[in-house]
């Protein structure tokens, strides 16, 4: 899919526009991105049948990394350097693709037959310092080392070279100054100056009415002009000022990016003259005034827009709390006139209200020890709940690991049938040759090797799942190396901290054989960590976890140490009350420490403390008796 859209903004959609005749085209380009698709796939397959059926997956994608790589210095050197351009880009691929093609696909047409072995040998033009495998006499290495080197080498210098050595046009400073200044760029939002309304609003909608019928349906680009016009409140019948049209421009660029990507929808509005000759002139003279009546710099005026932005955003915020504040007082007043209204009429029938109060009461006593009873069940079932989620990850951890290992001992298995099938045949048609035979036989032990390798690596892992999942379901006491069980713990949460840059430490200096509860302990230290990496942590932060476990006097002390945002003061006192959580528009249900406090004071019979620094960290210390 990323392909079909590179092909159709880049290729496609300039041939278009280079031919009227192709315009007809614009407004079906999710299908031709559907057929770029169904081709990219086809290729795809006809490289596998006769270039790489015979190569294990690995090699086809470490093959296929090599070439994405390519696209590597070009990406970094867009957002990064203001003097790249296409031109350096296109050197750059076509010289890395090129050194990758004959470094790496060359050898692999050889394999396949389909050219002779002198290249490989010999060299191109029997030139010993072209061989593929070994360019320029570079030896002792493996192929993909040695290609991603050379590649890289050719792909740079030709990327810094182009650049240097070609201009680059508007579009292209354009887009390197909206990347590269992206941080530092400011937008003017508004203006209040006396502006005189002398542009056409018709005129102007009829013209960015056609554009965006040439690349939209007529449903999608009524919506887009409607939209336009409730954001911009603007009058069908009315004249705008120029800055008003220039916000519009910037609108329609943004929505027509989506289809075109950005540098594609400039192209398009440029051609397109919606700006005449005196209107862009007016546009000019219109900034050039601000700043000139200012007697500012633009880094001073772009300082005070932020600087008034804030302003009205803190004023809008104070109206809205006075507007709440004169809300509760209003109740408040209504509350009281209510609650006198409720006196009077009570002195009046004061022993009637007495009884009818009193029934009532006894009532209300009724109906809260039911509401307590349901209370109390909803809460033992979203605990339950909250176990079985456990469970849940746990089972999605376990197909997740496995797969790779079972995926790759599948692979090795079918290869190894394919050739015997091969080998089968040639044997009976009596054409098996020696070299054939070893070569099945070498191949052999290296699948066998790594079918059992792979196999013994989901052995243990299904081993070590396994007593995990029994003991979370189960809440019989047993005997249990404390280190070895929360190692395994920690592997079934490989599938979730693997996604993350937090790296789990354990640290036992002494071997614990402990008598507890090992399912409670699991549910204790999966909340513990996957509490951690919701709340400590900002997303792909590089950081730790650190567990310190030591006995004194048949008392294990469980240390348990993150270095993330910490808990803010005013929340300490709450963390372990059940449903208290600060990411409830998360999904979050706050029962995770009230879960974790529970097990360890009741079930356990030991005792959590919980200290923190905001911006240094949290630690929970826990006790808990070994019950030998």
């Amino acid at each position: 899919m990323a392909m079909s859209i590179m092909v159709s903004n880049y290729f496609v959609l300039p041939l278009i526009e280079s031919f009227s005749s192709l315009s007809f085209l614009k407004k079906r380009l999710l299908q031709i991105r559907w057929l770029i698709v169904t081709i990219l796939i086809y290729l795809s397959y006809i490289f596998y049948l006769y270039v790489s059926k015979n190569n294990l997956i690995v090699n086809i994608g470490l093959i296929s990394f090599t070439a994405v790589l390519q696209f590597v210095p070009v990406i970094i050197g867009g957002l990064f350097w203001e003097k790249a351009n296409r031109f350096g880009a296109i050197a750059a691929l076509l010289s890395g693709f090129f050194i990758w093609f004959y470094t790496l696909i060359i050898p692999q047409f050889e394999k396949s037959n389909w050219i002779s072995s002198s290249i490989i040998e010999n060299g191109l033009f029997d030139i010993a310092l072209l061989k593929p495998t070994e360019l320029f006499g570079m030896v002792g290495f493996t192929s993909i080392p040695h290609a991603v080197f050379w590649t890289m080498i050719f792909n740079i210098s030709a990327f810094i070279i182009g650049s240097l050595m070609s201009k680059s046009t508007e579009v292209e400073s354009k887009v390197a100054r909206d990347f590269i200044g992206i941080l530092d760029k400011k937008t003017l939002e508004s203006y209040n100056g006396d502006l005189e309304k002398n542009v056409n609003l018709n005129e102007k909608m009829e013209l960015f009415k056609n554009i965006l019928n040439q690349y939209l349906s007529k449903d999608k680009t009524k919506k887009t002009i409607q939209r336009l016009k409730e954001k911009f409140v603007l009058d069908d019948n009315s004249n705008i000022t120029i800055l008003e049209l220039s916000k519009l421009y910037t609108s329609v660029e943004r929505a027509l990016a989506g289809t075109l990507g950005t540098a594609g929808a400039y192209k398009v509005l440029k051609k397109s003259n919606i700006f005449s000759e005196e209107e862009s002139n007016n546009l000019s003279k219109v900034y050039t005034d601000i700043l000139k009546n200012m007697r500012i710099s633009p880094e001073e005026f772009s300082k005070k827009i932020n600087y008034f932005k804030e302003k009205e955003k803190l004023l809008n915020e104070h109206s809205e709390q006075l507007e709440e504040k004169i809300l509760e007082r209003d109740k408040e007043l209504e509350a009281r006139i209510k609650a006198e209204d409720e006196i009077r009429t009570l002195n009046e029938t004061l022993e009637v209200k007495v009884e009818d109060r009193t029934k009532q009461l006894k009532q209300s006593n009724k109906d809260l020890q039911k509401s307590m009873i349901e209370l109390k069940q909803a809460q033992e079932n979203l605990i339950e709940s909250e176990k079985m989620a456990g469970l849940g990850e746990l089972v999605a951890g376990v197909a997740h690991e496995i797969n790779t290992p079972v995926g790759l001992s599948l692979t090795g298995i079918t290869h190894f049938m394919s050739m015997a099938e091969e080998l089968s045949k040639h044997y009976e048609k009596d054409e098996l040759s020696e070299e054939e035979f070893e070569d099945f036989i070498n191949t052999s032990k290296e699948l066998s090797a790594s079918i059992n390798v792979n196999l013994q690596k989901t052995a243990q892992l299904v081993r070590s799942f396994k007593q995990v999942a029994v003991d979370q379901s189960s809440d019989e006491q047993r005997e249990f190396d404390l280190l070895e069980y929360i190692n395994e713990i920690l592997v079934s949460l490989n599938n979730v901290t693997k996604k993350t840059k937090i790296k789990v430490n354990v640290n036992c200096s002494q071997k614990i054989m402990m008598n507890s509860y090992p399912g409670a302990i699991s549910q204790i230290l999966t909340n513990l960590i996957i509490n951690c990496l919701k709340h400590a942590y900002a997303k792909d932060e590089e950081n730790s976890i650190d567990i310190d476990i030591h006995e004194e006097s048949e008392i294990i002390h469980l240390t348990f140490r993150d270095y993330g945002k910490g808990v803010p003061l005013e929340n300490m006192s709450k963390i372990f009350n059940p449903f208290f959580t600060t990411s409830r528009e998360d999904g979050g249900s706050g029962l995770g420490l009230s879960i974790i406090y529970n097990l360890i004071t009741t079930k356990l019979e030991g005792n959590i403390i919980c200290e923190s620094i905001e911006d240094k960290g949290t630690v929970f210390k826990i006790e808990l008796p070994n019950k030998k």
